[in-house]
């Protein structure tokens, strides 16, 4: 791709993102979809972007590196820049910068270049001090932005059945605090890697066993995998 070769490159990606899928690592699988995403878009295909850009969000909150939704986060500045949703990417660029300072992350070339032209599509499009402003709500709370993301129409987490969640009377962040419980995650990991704090992770996992009618984390897992929830 970055050689100009499209056709290739193209190619490339499709075969590499069934590849990941059939293998089932869900962190290069997250870093394909994201980094396939940013070409499309490069190339004006938004729609395609967007919909890997959905699923890559949706395998975020389960996975540890947390860095992966930085890059996701990219895609979504540069496809909101270009549609004309410059506030929604200024935000977002400001929640990208915080974890690149937060985790002492170089970013590479390709991401900076998507990067600086979604920053300069929304800052042509809004006030400075409009821009200035979305761009601080997002360098001050990245989880906030994250959360908005994953609150919208269409974004579901991946691994869960979320039929079968809603009939317990499960909420779409409760059922990802479930599939982390099932990882073995302690509450203060699932708060780590959902951008919540670890008493609003107690609390999830409290109405999880609740609702699972469970008194432990184990029956609550053991349960929800009888049931088919993961």
């Amino acid at each position: 791709m970055m050689t100009g070769d499209h056709a290739l490159g193209l190619a490339l990606y499709e075969q590499a993102l069934a590849q990941a899928r059939a293998v089932g690592g869900e962190g290069i699988l997250l870093l394909i979809l994201s980094d396939f995403a940013g070409w499309l878009l490069e190339l004006g295909d938004i729609a395609r972007a967007r919909v890997l850009l959905v699923e890559a969000l949706g395998l975020a909150p389960r996975h540890r590196g947390q860095w992966l939704v930085g890059v996701t986060l990219i895609g979504l500045a540069l496809a909101n820049a270009l549609e004309n949703a410059p506030e929604t990417a200024a935000r977002q660029l400001g929640a990208v910068e915080r974890m690149r300072i937060q985790m002492g992350l170089a970013i590479p070339p390709p991401y900076q270049s998507r990067i600086d032209r979604a920053a300069a599509l929304a800052s042509r499009a809004l006030e400075p001090e409009a821009y200035d402003a979305a761009y601080e709500v997002g360098r001050t709370d990245p989880s906030a932005v994250i959360a908005l993301e994953l609150d919208r129409p269409g974004t579901e987490t991946a691994g869960l059945s979320s039929t079968q969640g809603a009939r317990l009377g499960l909420s779409r962040r409760e059922r990802e605090v479930l599939t982390l419980m099932t990882d073995g995650r302690s509450d203060r990991e699932i708060a780590t890697t959902l951008y919540i704090s670890p008493r609003t992770a107690s609390s999830h996992v409290s109405a999880i066993l609740r609702k699972l009618e469970a008194n432990t984390r184990a029956a609550a897992v053991a349960r929800a995998v009888r049931l088919g929830l993961c």
